[in-house]
C-alpha cells in the first residue's frame, strides 16, 4: 500500500464517526400505573394494573408481554407466573390493562417466610426485534400480625345481693391483618379497682385458634352470700377482667359490676352517676341497617338503648363524610345529647338530619360519652368516643348526582339464572367513566316489563368498585360471603366520572345465588 494511499484512509477513518447514521427504532421504557400496592394475607387478592410502554419517534414495530411474573427483589427468584399475552402494533405509546388475581394462601406463604415486599414485572418486547424493557409494580406484604382489642358485651352488670347472678359474658377479641396465632385466657378476676386487689378468681380457660375475630363465650354465676358480703363491706362497684394472651401480645377486657342490695330497691340505690348501659343498637328509621339513597334523599338514624337504673345519659352522634371513610374515618360531631333516663330499661334516641349532598360513602355512629361509666384505667383512643363497648356505628351509601331517569342505559348480563363463584358478570364500557359499581340488592321489587325496579329506598346487600379498564368480573370472595344460597337478588352496574357522579346505568335483573 503506498504512503498516499495511506494517507487518505487514515483522514476516512478520522471523518467517519462524524457521518450521520441511521436511528435505531426502539423501545424506550415501561411502567406500571399504580406503582405500588398493598397485599392483603385475609383474603383474595384481586386489582387492576395498567401498563405505560414508550418509544422512540421512528419506532413503529409494536411492543408484546407474553406473561407477567412475582420476583423476589432479593436474588430476583421468580415466586409466581399470573396474567395473559399482551400485544399491540404500530407505534408507542402503547397502553395495557389488565387484572391480577392472587390467592389470600400465596400471600399468606409469603408472609410466613418474613417476605415484605415482592415485584410484579412485565417485560415488553419489541415485535419486530428491536429490543426490551421491563416494568414493576411494587406489592407490599403486611406483617404477621397481633391482638389489637378486646371488646366485651356487655359492657356492665348490676350484681344483686339478695340473690345468686348468673354471667352471660361474650368476649370478642380482635386482631390486626396478617395475625394466626390464636387467643388464650386462662381465668377471669373480680377485682376492688379502688385498692387493685383480687377479690375471686372464676371462670374456666377460654381459648380458640387462627386469625380471628375471637368470639368466645362463658357462663359464669357469683352466688348471694359472697355479692352480699362485698356489699356489706361498702363496696359498690368492682371489675371483671380477663387477660388474654396471643403470641407476644397480652390484653386485657373488662366488665363493670355495680352492686346494689336487691332489684326492689336498686332505682333508689342507684344515683344519677350510676346509669348502667346494658346495649346500643343501630339502625335507621326505618329499621334498614345498610342505606342506598339518592342525592338530597332526607335521612335519619336511631339507636335502640337498653339500661338499668337511672340518670343522665350523654352522648354524641357523629358522621364522617366522603373522602376519609376508605381510609381512617374523620368524624365531625352532629350534635350532643343529654337525656335523662328514667326505670323504663328502654329508650329510643334519634339522630339529626344526616348529610346526604355528596355522592360517596358516609360513616355514622353513636356513642355514650359518660365519663363515669369509663373505667379508670381504660385505654382511651378517641376522646369524643372513650370506648368502643358503649359506640355503635353503621353506614350509608349516596350515589352519584345526575337524574337516573336521564342516564344512558347500559348493556348488561346476566340478565336472568343462576350465579355463583365463577359467573362472570359484564357490561358495556361508558365514555368517560373512571369507576363501575356493581351492585347487589334483595329481589323485594315489583317487575316492570322485563325487568325488575328497586324502589326509593332499596335494601343494599354488597357491591363492589371496578376501575374503568375492567367491564367483565367475577363476584369477590368477600362479597359472595354477604349473600345467601338459593336467595334471590336484584343486580346493577353503575358508571361514575371522576367527580363521582352517575353518568349511566344497567336495569336491575333478577338472579339466584347457587355456589
Amino acid at each position: 500500500m503506498n504512503a498516499s494511499y495511506k494517507l487518505i484512509l487514515r483522514a476516512l477513518l478520522v471523518l467517519l464517526p462524524a457521518l450521520p447514521m441511521a436511528a435505531e427504532a426502539v423501545l424506550l421504557n415501561a411502567s406500571a400505573q399504580p406503582a405500588q400496592r398493598q397485599l392483603l394475607a385475609t383474603q383474595d387478592n384481586n386489582w387492576a394494573v395498567n401498563w405505560r410502554v414508550t418509544s422512540d419517534s421512528s419506532h413503529s414495530g409494536g411492543a408484546v408481554s407474553t406473561q407477567a411474573r412475582i420476583v423476589n427483589p432479593s436474588g430476583g427468584a421468580t415466586l409466581a407466573t399470573v396474567g395473559g399475552t399482551l400485544s399491540q402494533g404500530g407505534s408507542g405509546p402503547f397502553m395495557f390493562g389488565e387484572f391480577i388475581a392472587l390467592p389470600q394462601a400465596t400471600v399468606q406463604a409469603w408472609q410466613a417466610s418474613g417476605l415484605r415486599r415482592v415485584l410484579l414485572v412485565r417485560d415488553f418486547a419489541d415485535l419486530s426485534g428491536g429490543g426490551v424493557v421491563r416494568g414493576q409494580q411494587v406489592l407490599t406484604i403486611p406483617v404477621a400480625g397481633s391482638l389489637r382489642a378486646v371488646k366485651i358485651q356487655p359492657a356492665q352488670r348490676q350484681l344483686l345481693a339478695s340473690q345468686n347472678n348468673p354471667l352471660s359474658l361474650a368476649w370478642q377479641v380482635v386482631a390486626s391483618d396478617g395475625y394466626s396465632g390464636g387467643v388464650t385466657s386462662v381465668q377471669a378476676q373480680v377485682i376492688d379497682p379502688s385498692s387493685g386487689s383480687i377479690l375471686t378468681s372464676l371462670g374456666s380457660r377460654l381459648s380458640a385458634s387462627g386469625g380471628g375475630p375471637f368470639l368466645l363465650n362463658e357462663q359464669l354465676e357469683l352466688p348471694a352470700g359472697i355479692v352480699q358480703g362485698w356489699y356489706e363491706r361498702g363496696l359498690r362497684r368492682l371489675v371483671l377482667q380477663r387477660e388474654f394472651i396471643g403470641g407476644a401480645s397480652r390484653l386485657r377486657g373488662q366488665i363493670t359490676l355495680n352492686l346494689v342490695s336487691s332489684g326492689l330497691r336498686a332505682p333508689r340505690e342507684n344515683r344519677a352517676g350510676e346509669l348502667l348501659v346494658q346495649r346500643l343498637s343501630l339502625s335507621f328509621t326505618d329499621n334498614q341497617r345498610i342505606k342506598v339513597v339518592p342525592p338530597g334523599e332526607g335521612l335519619m338514624a336511631k339507636v335502640l338503648l337498653a339500661y338499668s337504673g337511672n340518670g343522665l345519659l350523654e352522648g354524641r352522634w357523629q358522621v364522617a363524610e366522603p373522602g376519609s371513610t376508605e381510609g381512617k374515618p374523620i368524624y365531625r360531631t352532629l350534635t350532643l345529647v343529654r337525656s335523662y333516663l328514667r326505670d323504663a330499661q328502654q329508650s329510643t334516641i334519634n339522630s339529626p338530619p344526616l348529610p346526604s349532598d355528596k355522592a360517596g360513602k358516609y360513616r355514622v355512629r353513636f356513642c355514650v360519652t359518660n365519663r363515669e361509666l369509663v373505667p379508670a384505667d381504660a385505654l382511651v383512643l378517641d376522646a369524643g368516643c372513650p370506648l368502643d363497648s358503649l359506640t355503635v356505628e353503621t353506614v350509608y351509601e349516596v350515589l352519584g348526582g345526575s337524574d337516573p331517569a336521564r342516564q344512558p342505559l347500559i348493556e348488561a348480563g346476566p340478565q336472568d339464572g343462576d350465579v355463583g363463584s365463577a359467573s362472570q358478570f359484564q357490561w358495556q364500557p361508558v365514555a368517560g367513566a373512571v369507576v363501575y359499581q356493581l351492585q347487589l340488592f334483595t329481589a323485594n321489587a315489583q317487575r316492570t316489563g322485563e325487568s325488575e325496579v328497586l324502589g326509593e329506598s332499596p335494601n343494599f346487600v354488597a357491591g363492589m368498585l371496578l376501575p374503568a379498564s375492567v367491564t367483565r368480573s367475577a363476584l369477590s370472595t368477600l362479597l359472595r360471603s354477604k349473600l345467601q344460597p338459593g336467595s334471590y337478588y336484584l343486580w346493577r352496574v353503575t358508571a361514575h366520572d371522576q367527580g363521582g357522579a352517575m353518568i349511566g346505568r344497567s336495569q336491575e335483573w333478577r338472579v339466584r345465588y347457587q355456589p
